[in-house]
């Protein structure tokens, strides 16, 4: 059974400057995002478009320009959406010390997409697996860059 992540939504909120710029439906669209029942401890979150226009009434327009209006706040990548500060605002600055860094380390693992597991660890270094050797670490490196421009030249 998969444990509901529940997001803290402080009243500073509607003061950032990114979210007091957008419209009130792309302002839902956010709290859709935030509060979905799939968004995971590190603030990643699969995105089905017909279950956003199922919860929320709105258009895949709203939620695409949310995204757009929020900068590089939210990355999407293959169809998941990662909220950047998600962990900051979830689980204040002492990682290390926060009892649920094995379920991110394991759900950073998990991640299908390695460009948006990358992209996290840079973010959030103390979310690498510590039992994976930083040699290991560059093979993928390595064998992903190859296949990667491979995948470019055909």
């Amino acid at each position: 059974m998969r444990e509901i992540m529940t997001a803290k939504i402080y009243p500073s909120f509607w003061t950032d400057s990114k979210v007091e710029n957008l419209t009130p439906n792309e302002k839902l669209a956010l709290l859709w995002l935030l509060t979905n029942e799939t968004m995971t401890c590190i603030g990643t979150c699969p995105v089905s478009m017909r279950r956003f226009r199922s919860d929320t009434g709105l258009v895949n327009d709203d939620f695409e320009s949310m995204v757009g209006h929020m900068g590089n706040a939210i990355i999407m990548s293959n169809g998941v959406v990662w909220v950047r500060n998600y962990i900051a605002h979830q689980f204040g600055p002492n990682l290390e010390r926060n009892s649920i860094l094995g379920a991110m380390r394991n759900t950073v693992k998990n991640l299908k997409d390695r460009l948006l597991e990358e992209d996290i660890l840079k973010e959030y270094p103390v979310l690498r697996d510590p039992t994976r050797s930083e040699e290991h670490t560059s093979e993928l490196q390595s064998r992903f860059g190859i296949s990667y421009a491979v995948f470019c030249l055909k």
